[in-house]
């Protein structure tokens, strides 16, 4: 059953990261950690996230905007080493806390309107836009809001905005395996999971992409958003639910 549920969550994740350049984490970890440990939730989606962030790239014949993304993948190591430290020393229910307020908080500012934020690209931005991604990937697995608020801003086109965030998702999911084999987190017992995982990603990708070539991103944006809200709360209140249950 775990097995069907990691699919079908693979499935429709990468149909919307596919879609709107982002959303596979954010649908993914509130999910699989209902079944499985945090840590090897984050290690999972980081293999199907690879797997599926390359699949992107070579389907819209990579139009990176290396300028750009270099600097901001600096900056995201630095987060990412922080974040990742913090996951294997925080308890469980602490993370699980975390991660729902930040659901709810992001999917709220999102909701709402991030697409009119207009940012100059400087140093400073940089900074703070890149270590907060990494931040949030290495200690939840979600490092996908920043980068949307900040690449959305500075890229009109829509296939550099793809291409650039699936190509700085990509070097974050690398730089996350590394670090869990550092931390000795990789072993077979994830093996099977990250097979489901990739199998849903081919899947859902190709709906994906059939979606993104056919309508405006910001079609699918507000049922994602309404959705990553009720998973924060359902972050929050599940241990209530499950203790009095």
């Amino acid at each position: 059953m775990q097995y069907i549920l990691l699919l079908i969550i693979c499935i429709i994740g990468s149909a919307i990261q596919s879609s709107i350049g982002f959303g596979f984490a954010m649908l993914a970890i509130p999910l699989f950690s209902l079944v499985l440990p945090i840590k090897y939730s984050i290690l999972i989606l980081a293999v199907s996230a690879m797997v599926l962030s390359v699949h992107i790239l070579i389907k819209i014949r990579l139009k990176v905007k290396w300028k750009l993304v270099l600097p901001v993948i600096v900056y995201i190591f630095i987060g990412q080493y922080i974040g990742t430290r913090l996951l294997f020393s925080l308890d469980i229910i602490i993370l699980k806390n975390i991660l729902g307020i930040i659901l709810i908080i992001i999917s709220i500012f999102m909701y709402f309107g991030f697409n009119k934020i207009k940012i100059r690209i400087n140093t400073p931005k940089t900074i703070f836009f890149g270590s907060l991604s990494g931040l949030l990937g290495g200690m939840l697995g979600i490092s996908g809001p920043p980068l949307v608020i900040y690449y959305f801003s500075v890229l009109d086109n829509k296939e550099e905005y793809q291409s650039s965030m699936q190509a700085t998702l990509l070097s974050i999911c690398i730089f996350t395996l590394v670090l869990h084999g550092y931390y000795g987190n990789i072993s077979s017992d994830v093996l099977p999971f990250s097979l489901f995982g990739i199998t849903g990603v081919f899947i859902g990708s190709s709906i994906g992409l059939f979606i993104f070539r056919r309508l405006k991103k910001e079609s699918l944006n507000k049922p994602v958003y309404a959705f990553i809200f009720l998973m924060g709360v359902w972050m929050i209140v599940e241990r209530f639910i499950t203790n009095n249950g």
